[in-house]
């Protein structure tokens, strides 16, 4: 076996974990992670670009992550990169400053290949047979949906882009001075719902007839509201977002309350417009998709 760290860095959090890996079996020693705001930075610095702060605290967060994997000594420290990447005009910048102060190898993926390395890691962590699985990928700055045969739906709808529609279209504010969307009246969620549709038409009919046979299994920033480890339908999630409109960040016991509706509104919005008529919940919130990236072929080479 050999030991490898690697990194999901994430439009919102910076994922590692450390593991024995040999083949496609994987011997996890830890994982861990740290929140940040790439994707907000780069709706709210008006220059498409990340600001010097979050490259700052990027570069500090691996270290500090780097540290910690020490005690396991990994052969290589490798990772991959996504959506706010992609973006970002001076993400090589950064790209190059991890290496140079860090010497972790962060590789910035297209959107089919984060959609690969999300169906790696739903196959890790669900144990479906890979002819069953269909992977919904959902992030920060947007989600993939992908299963065995080949078959791809990619959309720049994330949580963060979905709250900003929400704040600046929706509710006519400014996004870079109101930090939560909440409260959201119902008619501002069904406005949202409509624009999330849009986006995701037309749908390959392929894709719908894998949605109808095979299992949905969802991973990252699904909505906390469904528990881990269960299975729900595109009703429970209608009735959670129903009940939950109106409220204040005060009225939900959570640590991250301004995410909790718009959440709904993606979620419902993703189920409706593909036919999904229920999906089962993993969540991966420590390890973000690390268990994809660690047994991706084209990653890893063993000296």
């Amino acid at each position: 076996m050999t030991t490898r760290a690697a990194f999901d860095i994430g439009s919102g959090a910076i994922r590692l974990q450390v593991a024995d890996v040999k083949d496609k079996n994987i011997n996890s020693h830890f994982v861990a992670y740290r929140t940040i705001g790439f994707a907000r930075d780069l709706k709210t610095n008006g220059r498409d670009e990340f600001s010097p702060h979050i490259i700052d605290n990027a570069v500090t967060l691996i270290r500090e992550l780097k540290e910690l994997a020490t005690p396991y000594s990994p052969k290589v420290y490798k990772g991959i990169a996504t959506e706010a990447f992609r973006l970002s005009k001076n993400s090589q910048l950064l790209i190059e400053r991890i290496y140079q102060e860090t010497g972790v190898e962060i590789r910035v993926v297209s959107h089919e290949e984060e959609a690969e390395y999300g169906f790696l890691n739903a196959l890790c962590h669900s144990k479906l047979a890979k002819e069953e699985l269909i992977s919904w990928d959902s992030g920060a700055g947007s989600f993939q949906i992908s299963c065995h045969h080949g078959d791809l739906l990619l959309a720049q709808l994330g949580r963060i882009p979905v709250q900003h529609y929400i704040i600046e279209v929706a509710q006519g504010q400014d996004f870079t001075k109101k930090h939560s969307p909440n409260p959201i009246s119902y008619e501002e969620a069904m406005q949202t719902v409509e624009f999330i549709k849009k986006q995701l038409q037309p749908v390959p009919e392929s894709l719908r007839s894998h949605l109808a046979k095979g299992k949905v299994v969802s991973l990252g920033a699904h909505p906390r509201l469904i528990p881990n480890n269960s299975e729900y339908t595109i009703q429970d999630v209608k009735d959670l977002l129903l009940s939950s409109l109106n409220k204040c960040d005060s009225d939900f016991d959570s640590d991250e309350p301004h995410f909790i509706v718009s959440d709904l509104i993606l979620e419902y919005s993703v189920m409706l417009t593909l036919g999904i008529q229920k999906a089962y919940r993993l969540s991966t919130k420590e390890s973000g998709n690390t268990s994809g990236v660690l047994i991706h072929p084209e990653l890893w080479f063993v000296n």
